[in-house]
């Protein structure tokens, strides 16, 4: 009975062992590849839709698109994509100039935790109110850049939650990379009625080879009744031994600096 609880102990240890040095393998390579491309991603719109515009229908389906924003993503056009003209591809209608006005926000307050692992940006890069309708649309662009890997990671959650806006068309972007510098992307379609709420691995195997995630960035286009500030929360978390941990979280309000027409 010795002998063979010995030999189970062995046997324990070697495998407890052998996952702790993949884990730190993993870990070790992960922070090369990042440290190794440190460049900044910066959300590039139109390539972004031309890219989703060669997927076919059940491709864009099964990465989250509703049959709304499918048909939407197909009647946009690549030279027009201010807010105004995406507007009226989502809402099948015409936006009459003398019936809104442009709005500047400025961004009134902002908190962080865990920069140094996560840096979030989140930035509303257009916005209009439409006084027929008495209703603020407004067009977010927010990213996440991994710039310290977090041990043990193998999965990870962004959310992003906007006080009461309802989305009308959105996705998020995951950039990917490896330690030689190849790049790999995947996007995921937003069917929430608010926010952001994205699910990734943060290391995928392609034809042999293993990329690490590196950033994330995405669009969203939302609307909300009345003259309105934006307050945004977002945050980037992953599971740990069953619990979550949070490295990187972002508090930001944004208010109307004006409005011109």
């Amino acid at each position: 009975m010795t002998t063979m609880y010995k030999y189970i102990k062995v046997i324990f240890i070697s495998v407890i062992s052998i996952f702790l040095l993949s884990l730190t393998i993993n870990y070790t390579l992960y922070k090369e590849a990042i440290n190794q491309n440190k460049v900044e991603t910066n959300v590039d719109e139109k390539r972004n839709l031309a890219e989703l515009s060669l997927k076919d229908d059940k491709k864009l389906n099964e990465i989250g698109f509703s049959n709304e924003n499918i048909i939407s993503i197909r009647n946009i056009a690549l030279d027009k994509l201010s807010l105004r003209d995406m507007l009226k591809v989502f809402l099948n209608k015409e936006i009459q100039e003398e019936n809104i006005t442009y709005l500047t926000y400025t961004n009134e307050s902002e908190s962080m935790k865990g920069d140094e692992y996560v840096s979030l940006w989140i930035e509303p890069i257009e916005a209009i109110y439409n006084h027929r309708e008495e209703r603020t649309y407004v067009k977010l662009y927010y990213t996440a850049t991994i710039k310290k890997p977090t041990f043990a990671q193998n999965k990870g959650q962004y959310i992003l939650m906007n006080d009461e806006w309802l989305n009308l068309f959105g996705y998020s972007k995951l950039h990917y990379i490896s330690k030689n510098g190849e790049k790999k992307f995947e996007y995921i379609g937003n069917s929430l009625i608010s926010g952001v709420d994205v699910d990734f691995n943060v290391r995928k195997t392609l034809q042999g080879k293993t990329f690490y995630l590196k950033d994330i960035s995405g669009v969203l286009i939302a609307k909300k009744s009345g003259y309105s500030d934006i307050s945004n929360y977002s945050e980037y978390k992953y599971q740990k031994f069953f619990r979550d941990k949070k490295p990187g979280q972002n508090w930001a309000r944004f208010s109307i600096l004006k409005g011109f027409n």
